[in-house]
């Protein structure tokens, strides 16, 4: 029997990507503009299929409720800043603008603007402040055509460089603690500091180098646990929970083995 082959689906649509941030101010942009408004993108070609829009760029221009103008000499201007300061303009291929409250859609002028702007290809896109999207490719060289409707979406956003150097620095110096679950009967739960989150660390060794001594409650149901300096070890203290005999933790080993009648004596 011939085992069919599972073919990949090819992509058929080109899509529009953004960058999280050049899409946060492409929105922005469009919601705090009165009127419409208009600019410039960087992208950049990815793939056979994909455009990534790297940065949403404003300039000067005139605008009202239905329509908006870039300024021929400030766009100019830009462009030879760019240039100037060794900045790349070749990712100067996107055309962005917004319709404020109506629909998405391409109006004669923005046909026009979109038959001059471009030399080789370029990418084009009307947002609102509904955040509603149409978008387009314009290839001028070696024939003219353009392909409408492209999926618009924007770029999962990763870790930044330096959350990715905190993070590899937390791993390095944060190391995670295993909690354990005392008993009453357990010798371990002696051996293990308590706080009022019923957790335990140990910290015996610890204390043990620097002289101090473990103080326990005869009361094995109590769990009262203490430290204190050796030279200020007072013997017959009563338990501040139970009243029961506090004791140190070498005569508690010795007071946990006695029967009732040899604890009495």
């Amino acid at each position: 029997m011939k085992v069919k082959k599972k073919t990949k689906k090819r992509r058929t649509t080109i899509k529009l990507l953004f960058k999280a941030e050049a899409k946060n101010k492409l929105d922005i942009y469009t919601k705090l503009a009165e009127g419409e408004i208009s600019g410039l993108m960087r992208v950049e070609k990815v793939d056979s299929y994909v455009v990534l829009v790297k940065d949403v760029i404003l300039l000067p221009q005139s605008s009202s409720g239905s329509e908006t103008e870039l300024d021929q000499e400030s766009l100019m201007q830009f462009i030879e800043g760019e240039i100037a300061a060794n900045r790349n303009v070749d990712d100067l291929k996107g055309w962005w603008h917004s319709h404020d409250e109506m629909g998405v859609f391409w109006s004669n002028t923005d046909t026009d603007t979109m038959a001059t702007l471009g030399c080789e290809w370029m990418v084009s896109i009307v947002t609102n402040k509904k955040k509603e999207y149409k978008a387009r490719l314009d290839i001028y060289n070696p024939f003219k055509l353009f392909l409408d409707d492209l999926e618009v979406e924007t770029e999962v956003p990763g870790l930044s460089q330096l959350e990715q150097e905190l993070q590899l620095e937390i791993d390095d110096k944060v190391k995670k603690q295993t909690y354990l679950s005392p008993t009453n009967n357990s010798d371990d739960a002696w051996d293990r500091s308590y706080n009022n989150y019923n957790k335990f660390w140990d910290v015996s060794e610890i204390y043990s180098k620097h002289k101090w001594e473990k103080m326990v409650c005869s009361n094995n149901h109590c769990g009262y646990l203490k430290y204190v300096k050796k030279s200020k070890v007072v013997e017959g203290q009563k338990c501040p929970t139970c009243h029961a005999q506090v004791m140190t933790w070498d005569d508690y080993q010795d007071y946990s083995e006695m029967n009732d009648d040899e604890r009495l004596a």
